[in-house]
């Protein structure tokens, strides 16, 4: 009994210091792989935008920020949470993705500046939360001054989905800044894309310079004293007002500078109409929406059912997941089981026959390029017709050949101003449509 309780005591030391660097590792490697964190303070804030191994970040508090932050190229940063970040530095997506999904970004008090700026190749995203603003008038020549909700400089693209841009000098700037080489080919012309939410109290809801683009599929932009002011007397930028609502401006709802305006209406673009449906179950889709008929057809085939009794969140963001898992009811749901999540089986069968999510996750967004090639490989799969039905001129952003062949198709379109947006979001409305398409052509 003495000798082993020597060697115990002996022993002791060592088994005490390797247990306390056994017992680091995890935080360690927690630190260093970690995809998500939460902040309540201006320098977690920044410590967590420097962080390449960060892809969402929660506001847990009030912070405010003094200093400019960014994504960088090639990432994609998610802000969550219900609190409040008061800025007087541009937060940019410069090169990268930008997601706001929950928290307010406002503006400090006499502060002049854009809240969120997206150039050189990067995209903001707004999906929720609120974006607020502050302007007045300085008189002495100087004009209305103070802080724009979003400035979209040459290339940028801004897809707005949900939430609320207000009370600022410009709700949305559409081209202008010091961020060139559109002409020069380096770079794509300004593009926003409004798919939902509300410009609302501005000075300027959105103001659209030179051969820039403004696309709105859906949203409202109301109470500003000026809706859309399309200021470039000599340009020829692309306005394309799909559905939305454009009313209750204070001076104009459209203010069109341009020395021999256009009308401003729908393109008469042939799209495949969807067969005629039954009834939309859905509270949240209205029967004159511009997709309600492609959403009772992916409901009554049995391929998107919805989120919640009677809900279909036409404006929710698709993930890979719900992608995947539409083409797998469609292709009979081979190798069910009744374990796992309501998705693994799925994905496991795509992964099965070829399709990989490369470095994403079932969860994550899924891309506009990234359902071209998911579409692609599942014609393939199904043997399902892809013959070319119109010529194809090339975007601008993507040389991708699965777009090119879903393009020719039919089946998916560019954003306008000849370009895809292949990194940009596709919402449930949209997706439906593209399934119809896909599925009942």
């Amino acid at each position: 009994m003495r000798k082993n309780s020597l060697i115990i005591t002996r022993i002791t030391p060592l088994v005490l210091v390797l247990a306390l660097v056994f017992a680091s590792m995890p935080f360690m490697m927690v630190k260093a792989y970690a995809q998500e964190i939460s902040v309540s303070t201006e320098d977690e804030l920044i410590s967590a935008f420097r962080n390449s191994a960060i892809s969402v970040i929660t506001i847990a508090q009030d912070i405010d920020l003094t200093r400019t932050v960014g994504t960088g190229t090639g990432r994609t940063i998610t802000l969550r949470g219900n609190h409040t970040i008061r800025t007087s530095s541009t937060i940019n997506a410069s090169g990268g993705h930008l997601i706001l999904d929950g928290p307010t970004l406002k503006a400090r008090e006499g502060v002049s500046l854009s809240i969120v700026s997206a150039f050189s190749n990067g995209t903001f995203t707004m999906e929720s939360g609120e974006i607020i603003g502050h302007f007045r008038y300085a008189g002495g020549g100087t004009g209305w001054v103070g802080a724009r909700g979003v400035w979209v400089q040459p290339g940028g693209t801004f897809n707005m989905r949900g939430g609320t841009i207000s009370n600022g000098l410009n709700g949305v700037q559409i081209g202008g800044g010091a961020y060139g080489g559109v002409s020069e080919g380096r770079v794509s012309a300004p593009l926003f894309i409004m798919d939902g939410g509300t410009i609302s109290g501005n000075r300027w809801g959105i103001t659209l310079l030179n051969e820039n683009s403004f696309i709105m599929n859906n949203g409202t932009i109301t109470g500003n004293n000026i809706g859309l002011h399309i200021r470039t007397p000599s340009g020829n930028p692309t306005v394309q007002l799909l559905g939305g609502t454009i009313s209750g401006n204070t001076t104009f709802d459209v203010r069109d500078n341009r020395e021999d305006p256009p009308q401003i209406t729908q393109p008469q673009q042939p799209q495949p109409q969807p067969p005629v449906s039954e009834a939309i179950p859905f509270a949240d889709v209205s029967a004159t929406a511009w997709y309600s008929n492609y959403v009772s057809v992916v409901n009554e085939l049995g391929l998107m059912t919805g989120v919640a009794h009677r809900e279909f969140n036409p404006n929710g963001t698709v993930t890979y997941a719900q992608a995947i898992t539409t083409l797998w009811r469609d292709a009979g749901e081979p190798g069910a089981t009744a374990g796992g999540t309501w998705y693994s089986d799925a994905v496991a069968w795509a992964r099965n026959n070829g399709f990989e999510l490369g470095g994403s996750g079932p969860n994550d967004r899924i891309t506009r390029q990234n359902i071209a090639m998911l579409f692609e490989w599942y014609a393939n799969y199904a043997s399902i017709d892809l013959t070319a039905v119109r010529d194809y001129a090339g975007f601008s952003d993507t040389t991708n050949t699965a777009v090119r062949t879903l393009y020719q198709a039919g089946i998916i379109n560019g954003v306008g101003g000849g370009r895809f947006d292949p990194q940009g979001n596709t919402i449930r409305a949209q997706f439906a449509a593209l399934l119809t398409r896909l599925l009942t052509d």
